[in-house]
């Protein structure tokens, strides 16, 4: 071997030897410090070597290894990048691209259980309307005998209010909506007291616009719309020393700042200029007159939940809790200017916290649902509420 190759040789292995370093000590920060994570979702955690079960810390540790091997989320960018830009695809499936940059989701429905629409959306049937139904009215009679006022809300998604902005070829797969399936029955068979949303927002979608471009959730413009709704409605329902009206449009100062994508930009893994968008933010001009309660330890509920206790020391409408999923989250800024103490619980299973209402004591509880978790093919009940005799 000459001079030459002996010193290409030599240059070769310590340029390798530099990368094997580099991959390692690149390892080594990143598992130390945490990557930064682009994916919508919790990677797996750290595992631990068992002497009792060697099999199974081999194979948990390949798959820990597999979501945080070496430049992982840059290779995920860059990939769901191209399709993007050379294709014009989603690189994930639970993210449609609408027209005029418009983002929508859509979830695969495995399992029953799971919520699921565009791909497999099929109307209710009879029988599951009248599931829907009777859980429902379970809920209403247990409140009903402890005179609290039960309210349920669906909330409409982006794709039932704005659906001129999907894609061509999925409109034909959103010709029948679970919404108003569900609201034409419970208006039809139950006395359950349902508030719909749907002509509402048609009725405005040209005046504002209610959702946000590229996230699922409505904007403080929807929000507005449907606290307005709840306020006058539960206004009319109680007698009041004072009239309880909702707060004028004037009363908040609108801002529209430029800001990155929301939610379903974060799905596809990488922020493209084309994503950002102007966020509609309602702020009061003069700040309300609520305050925040601290959580009594004795309610004994997770900090997953974001409990959050409003008290008003104003007249305002009655003691309350609200179970919501995040489309509820919007809500709760409007809604503290009107109760005298309100309990929000954002629960994603749609639980009924039987154990929070007996100690809350309320005389009002709110049920607020996204329309795409209507896919679930059954609400559940506590047993304590399906046991309850009717007549007790």
């Amino acid at each position: 071997m000459n001079e030459p190759d002996r010193t290409g040789n030599l240059v070769l292995g310590i340029v390798f030897i530099v990368i094997l370093f580099a991959v390692f000590l690149f390892q080594i920060v990143q598992f130390s410090l945490g990557e930064i994570i682009l994916e919508k979702r919790s990677l797996k955690p750290r595992v631990h070597f068992n002497i009792h079960s060697p099999h199974d810390f081999v194979k948990d540790y390949q798959n820990w290894f597999n979501e945080h091997f070496f430049l992982r989320s840059l290779l995920i960018r860059t990939q769901n990048r191209l399709r993007f830009k050379i294709f014009n695809k989603s690189p994930v499936p639970k993210v449609i691209l609408g027209k005029d940059n418009w983002l929508f989701q859509a979830k695969q429905n495995h399992p029953p259980e799971h919520p699921g629409y565009f791909s497999s959306i099929q109307p209710f049937t009879f029988s599951e309307l009248e599931q829907w139904r009777i859980a429902l009215e379970q809920r209403q009679q247990w409140l009903q005998k402890r005179n609290i006022f039960y309210l349920f809300i669906p909330v409409p998604d982006k794709s039932f209010i704005y659906p001129e902005f999907l894609p061509d070829f999925i409109k034909q797969f959103y010709a029948n909506s679970r919404l108003e399936q569900l609201v034409n029955h419970l208006q039809r068979y139950s006395d359950i007291y349902v508030l719909d949303f749907i002509d509402l927002f048609r009725l405005h979608k040209r005046d504002y616009l209610l959702y946000h471009k590229t996230d699922s959730h409505w904007n403080d413009f929807g929000a507005y719309l449907a606290y307005c709704r709840i306020i006058t409605f539960l206004a009319s329902r109680f007698s009041m020393q004072v009239n309880i009206a909702p707060l004028d449009i004037s009363d908040f100062m609108i801002k529209r700042p430029i800001m990155r994508g929301g939610n379903l930009a974060r799905m596809l893994a990488f922020q493209d200029r084309r994503f950002w968008e102007r966020r509609v933010k309602l702020k009061p001009v003069i700040p309300g007159t609520w305050k925040k309660v601290p959580i009594p330890s004795e309610l004994d509920v997770s900090r997953i939940l974001r409990p959050l206790i409003i008290e008003r020391p104003l007249p305002a409408l009655p003691r309350t809790v609200m179970f919501h999923d995040s489309s509820g989250m919007a809500l709760r800024p409007f809604l503290s200017n009107h109760f005298s103490h309100i309990l929000f619980l954002r629960d994603w299973s749609f639980r009924f916290w039987v154990k929070v209402i007996e100690q809350e004591k309320p005389k009002i509880l709110i049920d607020v649902i996204a329309e795409h978790f209507l896919y679930r093919r059954k609400l559940s009940n506590p047993q304590k509420l399906i046991d309850t005799p009717e007549d007790t």
